[in-house]
């Protein structure tokens, strides 16, 4: 009877346990699954030493300073490393001597001869100018005093900026020796050449390009000038087929060797009046966009620019100044 009574009381209390919840009904016990554990080995890698890292550090500088970028041969020179054959410069239709990319040094069989020179004296100079339909005036001012020069151009035609290129510097055994070259737009300076004499190289205001200094270097404005003192003082250069070479900067870095051959000599009819015998030069271009560039030059003048063309050979645009008065 007792172990009826401990039954019936353990029916009792599994049936609350089961509507409690804190218990599962009785049934076939289930076996748990066993736990898998998955083990992730990471590879290896290397940690650089501090010395390692060091050399790395230091290594790509000096790399760089061992083997510098340099331009490519269409977009400039390397300095102190001159080609065989230098290209030409590229025009600028608004510039005196239209501006250029930026050209290879002339090797050192390429440079011009240093010519005997005989200055003209102070003088303006004022012109009649056509740019494509526009036209206007211009003046050219050159002195010289104790050693030292000034020329300049100024450009004036309605409805557009002015425009004034200035070139200054020395006198010297060789003629006219620039010391700064500088394009100036509404007054203000555009743009520069240096030639700095005492560290002998031709440095620019934009362009990180350098090059050497030669002996009757000139710029895109006095060169006009050079060709008139290297006649007086070489009459039998105005011959036909004789031929002067110039070397030229401008100022976005190109600078390059300019060969003038004497056409002859023509009798202009200017606004100014005619010009008899006056010696007419051409500088041909070597690529399309290079400036081609007539002038002539007034014996009577001291050689001074009584006429100045220069043109574009591709597109055909260009300047034309024509002398109007001598002062």
């Amino acid at each position: 009877m007792l172990g009826l009574v401990l039954l019936v009381h353990a029916w009792l209390l599994g049936l609350w346990s089961n509507v409690d919840g804190s218990a599962t009904l009785p049934g076939p016990p289930v076996q748990a699954r066993p736990l898998m554990v998955r083990q992730i080995v990471w590879p290896e890698v290397p940690v650089a030493t501090a010395a390692a890292a060091a050399a790395v550090a230091t290594e790509a500088p000096r790399e760089a300073a061992a083997s510098p970028a340099r331009p490519r041969a269409s977009a400039g020179p390397r300095a102190h490393k001159p080609p065989a054959t230098p290209p030409a410069p590229t025009a600028e239709a608004q510039a005196p001597a239209a501006a250029a990319e930026p050209t290879a040094e002339p090797a050192a069989g390429a440079l011009p001869p240093v010519y005997p020179t005989q200055l003209p004296p102070p003088a303006r100079l004022l012109y009649s100018m056509r740019r494509g339909a526009a036209t206007g005036t211009a003046q050219l001012d050159w002195a010289w005093a104790e050693g030292r020069y000034r020329l300049s151009l100024q450009g004036h035609v309605p409805s557009a900026p002015q425009a004034a290129w200035v070139s200054q510097g020395l006198l010297d055994s060789a003629g006219v020796a620039p010391e700064r070259y500088t394009e100036n737009r509404r007054g203000r300076e555009w743009r520069a050449a240096n030639f700095q004499r005492e560290a002998g190289r031709i440095s620019f205001s934009g362009p990180g390009l350098e090059f050497p200094l030669v002996e009757g270097a000139q710029d895109r404005l006095s060169w006009m000038i050079q060709l008139g003192a290297v006649l007086t003082a070489n009459p039998a250069l105005a011959e036909p087929g004789a031929q002067i070479s110039v070397f030229v900067a401008g100022t976005r870095g190109d600078a390059e060797t300019w060969l003038f051959t004497v056409q002859g000599r023509e009798s202009l009819d200017l606004p100014g009046g005619s010009v008899p015998h006056a010696v007419h030069l051409l500088r041909e271009p070597r690529r399309p966009y290079d400036t081609q560039a007539h002038v002539w030059l007034d014996p009577a003048r001291h050689h001074l620019p009584v006429r100045l063309h220069l043109r574009v050979r591709a597109t055909g645009e260009g300047t034309l100044l024509e002398l109007q008065e001598a002062r």
